[in-house]
């Protein structure tokens, strides 16, 4: 059961991310969020199905944790990427 979860997270992330045109950046970055968002989704759905509540717990602090140093990084260094 715990293969077919991850094989049908995993072709659904591919499945979405593929039609990218690599000069489209709206594309990639509709791409990257939905990739973004299938991960988190798969990292805190995972254990909440096996039960693994404590596991529910770990990834919702390792994902705050990287979410708040991002963020203190990005208003430390405010600089902008160049577009092509």
């Amino acid at each position: 059961m715990r293969k077919k979860i991850t094989t049908v997270f995993l072709v659904l992330t591919v499945l979405v991310a593929a039609p990218v045109n690599a000069r489209d950046v709206g594309a990639w970055n509709t791409a990257g969020n939905v990739g973004r968002d299938v991960l988190v989704g798969f990292a805190l759905g995972l254990p909440a199905v096996r039960g693994d509540w404590q596991g529910d717990l770990q990834a919702a602090g390792s994902i705050g944790s990287a979410f708040l140093a991002t963020e203190a990084l990005k208003r430390a260094f405010p600089e902008t990427r160049p577009v092509c």
